[in-house]
C-alpha cells in the first residue's frame, strides 16, 4: 500500500505536512475510492436510512411540485421547513415525474458520494503531493458510522455536507476570483441551513486574523470581495421570504425557541460528547487536534479549525437533536477526518513506522470509526433500525388514513411526528411542536422538552377539533383508564376532554391515537 517514490520532491520539514515517503500509485487511489463508494452504497441497502424530519421538507416540495406552493398545508403559508434550497432542488426535479422521497433518496447519496470526492480533492488542495493523506482522508469518511447513517437519511445534511466541503475547497484555490466564488457558496450554506452562517463567519475571522501577517487593505478587500456575493443572496433571499410568509425568520426558529435552560448547553455538550465517543473514542481525534495545533500558522489549516470550533459551539448552543449521531457535526465531518489523516501521516512518519505497522494504525482508525456499526444492538445504531421499522408502519397506517379521508375530506389530524405522517396521509395536520403551525410556534407555551421540540398548546390543538390525535405512549391508570402521553404541563382538565370526546385505540408498535367518538372509522 505504501512505496517508495523513485524520487522525493525536496522539502523543508515546516514546509510540509508529512514526508513523500508515504507515496500511492493513480489506480490504488482509483481502486481504494471505488471500495469507499461500494462500502457507503452497501450501507444504504442494509440500513435504508431515512429519517422522519425528511417527510416534512417531501410534502413542501410536493405542493411545490403540484403547484400548491411552498406549503405544508395547503393555504397556510408557515415556512417550517429547515432547507429552503432542499426544498426546492427536490421539488424542481420532482416537476419531471418522479417521487419525491425517490428523488430524495438519490440525491442524497450523490451528494454523499460526491462528498468524499471533493474530502479527497481538498488534501491535494493544500498541496497535489499528497495523494496518500487524500485517499486516506476518503477512507476514514467513509468508514465512520455518523456519515453512513446520515448521508443517506433524505434530509439536508448531505447536501449541506457537500456544500461546506466545495466552499472549503474553493477556499484553497489560488485563482484571483477563489474568494467571490467561495462567497456565491457561503452565501447559499445558510439557504440550506441556518447554521451556514458559521462558515461565512469562520472565513471572515480567518482573514481578520491574517491581517497582522499582510496589509489591512488586502485583508479588507479579500473580505469584502467574499462578502459581496453572500450578503447579495441573503439579502434577496429575506426579501422572497418576508413577501412569500411575511416573516423575516422562518417559523422553526420561533417553534425551537424555548427560552434559557441552563441544561439545555449541558444536554448539548452531551451531544458532542457523544459524537467524539461514537466516532471512534477520543483517542480518534488526537491525530486531528495534533496536526490542527502544528499547522496552525497555515492560513488554509487555520480557517479549518475555526470553522470546527465554530460548529462545536454551534452543537452545544443548539442543545442537540433527537436523531441518533451528531446531525449537527456532519457539515464539518470532512474537515475533521482530513486533519485527522495529515496528523496520522505525520505521527507515522515521526515514528518512522513500517509498511506494516502503517497499514494496521490505518485500519484501526478506520475500524473505530465504524465501531458502533459492527454492533446492531448497540445503541445509537440500534435505535436507527428501530426508527426504520417504525415510519414503516405509519406508512402502512396511512393508507387507512387516506381511505378515510375519502369519507371525512376535511380529515384533521393531530400530531408530533409529522413527517411521515403528514407525507402519506395526506390530511391536514396540526404539528402540536409548532414546526408548521404559527400560532404554537409563537404563542404556545415554553418548556424543557426534547431538542427541537419545546413549545406546546394543547388547548388550542383540541379548539380545532382534530379527528385523530397521536400522543405517544400511555400510562394506564389504576382503574384501567388510559391517559394519553401528552406530558407533566398538561392538565387534568385536558385529560377530562380527551377521555369524553375521544377513544384510545392501541396499535403495537406505533403507541396511542386517540379517535374522536363522534366520527365512524375502521382503523385496524
Amino acid at each position: 500500500m505504501i512505496n517508495q517514490p523513485e524520487k522525493t520532491i525536496s522539502s523543508r520539514e515546516e514546509d510540509t505536512f508529512y514526508p513523500e515517503s508515504f507515496y500511492v500509485t493513480r489506480k490504488l487511489v482509483i481502486l481504494l475510492m471505488v471500495l469507499c463508494f461500494a462500502f457507503l452504497l452497501s450501507e444504504v441497502m442494509f440500513y435504508n436510512n431515512t429519517w422522519d424530519d425528511a417527510y416534512i421538507s417531501y410534502r413542501y416540495s410536493k405542493n411545490f411540485v403540484e403547484n400548491h406552493g411552498l406549503v405544508y398545508n395547503q393555504g397556510e403559508y408557515v415556512e417550517g421547513y429547515t432547507s429552503f434550497l432542499w426544498v426546492i432542488l427536490v421539488g424542481l426535479i420532482g416537476k419531471t415525474g418522479f417521487e419525491v422521497p425517490t428523488i430524495g433518496k438519490v440525491l442524497c447519496i450523490l451528494f454523499g458520494l460526491g462528498s468524499l470526492i471533493i474530502t479527497y480533492f481538498i488534501v491535494r488542495g493544500f498541496d497535489r503531493r499528497y495523494r496518500m493523506a487524500a485517499i486516506l482522508a476518503a477512507l476514514l469518511l467513509a468508514f465512520r458510522i455518523d456519515f453512513g447513517v446520515h448521508f443517506q437519511s433524505g434530509m439536508e445534511t448531505s447536501f449541506n455536507i457537500f456544500m461546506l466541503s466545495l466552499g472549503f475547497y474553493l477556499c484553497l484555490q489560488k485563482h484571483r476570483y477563489s474568494l467571490f466564488i467561495t462567497g456565491i457558496v457561503a452565501g447559499l450554506l445558510p439557504l440550506i441551513r441556518p447554521d451556514g452562517i458559521l462558515f461565512l463567519s469562520a472565513i471572515v475571522i480567518s482573514e481578520l486574523i491574517s491581517i497582522k501577517n499582510g496589509s489591512l487593505k488586502r485583508c479588507l478587500k479579500n473580505i469584502s470581495l467574499f462578502l459581496l456575493p453572500a450578503v447579495i443572496i441573503l439579502i434577496l433571499h429575506l426579501i422572497w421570504r418576508y413577501s412569500y410568509y411575511g416573516e423575516l425568520l422562518p417559523n422553526t426558529f420561533y417553534a425551537k425557541s424555548s427560552g434559557f435552560y441552563l441544561i439545555k448547553y449541558v444536554r448539548g455538550a452531551y451531544y458532542l460528547l457523544k459524537f467524539f465517543v461514537y466516532g471512534g473514542g477520543f483517542l480518534y481525534f488526537i491525530p486531528a487536534v495534533y496536526f490542527i495545533f502544528k499547522f496552525f500558522k497555515n492560513k488554509h489549516v487555520r480557517t479549518m479549525a475555526i470553522i470546527i470550533f465554530l460548529y462545536i459551539l454551534f452543537n452545544i448552543y443548539a442543545s442537540g437533536d433527537w436523531t441518533s449521531y451528531s446531525r449537527f457535526m456532519m457539515p464539518v465531518l470532512p474537515l475533521i477526518v482530513i486533519a485527522s489523516s495529515f496528523g496520522i501521516m505525520k505521527i507515522l512518519s515521526l515514528l518512522k513506522a513500517n509498511k506494516i505497522v502503517s497499514v494496521l494504525v490505518i485500519l484501526t482508525f478506520m475500524a473505530a470509526g465504524f465501531q458502533n456499526g459492527l454492533f446492531l444492538k448497540a445503541l445509537p445504531t440500534e435505535l436507527v433500525i428501530k426508527h426504520r421499522k417504525r415510519i414503516k408502519l405509519w406508512i402502512t397506517l396511512c393508507e387507512d388514513f387516506r381511505k378515510y379521508k375519502v369519507e371525512h375530506p376535511d380529515l384533521i389530524i393531530a400530531s408530533s411526528p409529522i413527517g411521515a405522517i403528514g407525507y402519506y396521509s395526506e390530511a391536514y395536520i396540526i404539528d402540536m411542536m409548532g414546526l408548521t403551525n404559527r400560532h404554537i410556534a409563537k404563542h404556545g407555551k415554553k418548556f424543557m422538552g426534547a431538542p427541537g421540540h419545546e413549545r406546546w398548546d394543547i388547548e388550542y390543538v383540541l379548539n380545532q377539533k382534530p379527528h385523530i390525535i397521536y400522543a405517544g405512549h400511555s400510562t394506564v391508570l389504576p382503574d384501567g383508564t388510559r391517559k394519553p402521553g401528552l406530558g407533566e404541563h398538561t392538565s387534568e382538565e385536558i385529560y377530562e376532554q380527551i377521555w369524553n370526546d375521544y377513544e384510545n385505540i392501541y396499535i403495537p408498535g406505533l403507541d396511542e391515537f386517540w379517535l374522536r367518538k363522534d366520527l365512524i372509522a375502521n382503523i385496524p
